[in-house]
């Protein structure tokens, strides 16, 4: 249950108008609202029902939001940041769906295959279907050939990779993405609104939305600017730069802000940084959108970027609230982790050296025969009882053997594609051992 819930999920309803009963029903109820909003065609509407269904479901016991709640509410809500395009977001829920019911998610599997396919990773999409043609499922198995057929068509390249301890070579590098899904697959979200299908039209367009976000009509200010979105990457622009394409989506984030619709927020100002890597407003944004989502080593990581590229706002009131508050917030998630219980019960590893050692080896192993979720339980294991110094006898030797896990560890995420997750091991391993080039 740990596994599917949010590392640590908000205590603070970041939803406070979307009222969900605190009881299965009441998600389910949640469930069925976003799920006809996504029939509605109304997808951002439909992701915020979700999400707050499943924070909901997060301080709930098992007992009133079973893990089989909690894979379906992952999946829809992977299904519904496919659709807006982030396809990040969408392989992370598929993920968090497959663990809690391994045995019902045919469906998120696909999604993630094609979540894994739209960022350019090939390999893990791959993995994914191949699965599903092994395991059955007839509903969905000419979807699953279709896809696999795309997937081939767009061809690839692979290097050889090892895990310390291991045999076998595996993991592969990102190739050039295919194109995601963008907005203009959709009908014209704001048919009312008049604006020409030329550039001066989407910088007017984007001026009535900076006037109205002015005024203070910020609704209003998001529909001008998603208009201009959509007409910019429907192609109906054909002159319209990447760098105004990402001015729309850094200035509509600023508007999702602005009511509190962070996930929305942080979506625009990721495709933002994407199309304009130097949009330095786009990384600030997107780390107050973090800040509030729970995501402090993220947002400090956007705040330093963004400080960087701008020195003149270093030292800056807003810039140094925000980096105290993110900052508080790493330290009070490092605490609290600290402070957790055993996360793995079932594992056992006797509390010495050799006993964690013995442990590694074990996530080795399990790595070896491709079974990587339970290789990271190992590493996890192990690693916890070295963190809440329960190896009495581990010494300074225990710094190296860290560094091993957190080593090893990150190579099974990079197999398993949680980037971040493999960022941050290697990071702690570099901490225990700065000359690993590995």
């Amino acid at each position: 249950r740990a596994v599917c819930r949010a590392q640590l999920a908000p205590r603070v309803d970041r939803l406070p108008d979307i009222e969900v009963v605190r009881n299965a029903g009441g998600i389910e109820d949640a469930l069925k609202k976003a799920d006809d909003l996504q029939l509605a065609g109304q997808v951002d509407e439909a992701l915020r029902w979700v999400t707050k269904a499943i924070w909901v479901a997060d301080h709930l016991a098992e007992s009133l939001a079973p893990l089989t709640l909690r894979a379906r509410l992952f999946a829809l809500r992977a299904e519904l940041f496919l659709r807006n395009g982030s396809n990040e977001e969408a392989e992370e829920d598929c993920s968090k769906a497959i663990l809690c019911s391994p045995s019902t998610t045919a469906q998120a599997k696909l999604c993630r295959a094609k979540a894994r396919h739209l960022q350019g990773k090939t390999v893990a999409a791959l993995q994914d279907i191949e699965a599903l043609l092994h395991e059955g499922g007839a509903a969905i198995r000419d979807q699953t050939i279709a896809l696999k057929e795309q997937i081939q068509d767009a061809g690839g390249c692979f290097r050889d990779m090892k895990i310390e301890g291991a045999d076998k070579e595996v993991a592969p590098t990102r190739h050039a993405a295919a194109p995601s899904k963008n907005e203009h697959e959709d009908a014209d979200p704001c048919p009312d609104l008049e604006v020409q299908p030329t550039k001066q039209g989407l910088e007017q367009a984007k001026a009535n939305g900076n006037n109205n976000f002015a005024q203070g009509a910020v609704e209003n200010a998001t529909r001008w600017f998603s208009k201009a979105i959509w007409l910019a990457e429907s192609g109906k622009v054909p002159e319209a730069t990447t760098e105004l394409r990402s001015i729309l989506h850094s200035n509509r984030a600023f508007a999702h802000i602005k009511m509190a619709r962070w996930l929305e927020a942080e979506g625009d100002c990721s495709k933002a940084i994407v199309l304009d890597p130097g949009n330095a407003k786009a990384k600030y944004r997107r780390a107050l959108a973090r800040a509030e989502l729970d995501k402090p080593e993220e947002a400090l990581k956007d705040l330093e970027i963004m400080l960087a590229a701008r020195p003149e706002t270093r030292g800056g009131k807003e810039e140094t609230d925000l980096r105290a508050r993110l900052e508080a917030q790493i330290i009070a998630r490092s605490a609290v982790s600290m402070e957790e219980s055993d996360k793995f019960p079932d594992i056992i590893v006797h509390r010495t050296f050799e006993g964690v050692e013995s442990g590694k080896n074990t996530g080795n192993s399990l790595f070896a025969e491709g079974r990587l979720e339970d290789s990271v339980r190992w590493f996890s294991k192990c690693l916890w009882l070295l963190d809440t110094d329960k190896v009495p006898d581990a010494g300074i030797r225990g710094n190296q053997l860290k560094a091993a896990l957190h080593k090893n560890r990150a190579f099974a995420y990079f197999k398993l594609t949680r980037w971040s997750e493999s960022e941050r091991d290697c990071f702690e391993a570099l901490k225990h051992d700065h000359r690993d080039v590995k």
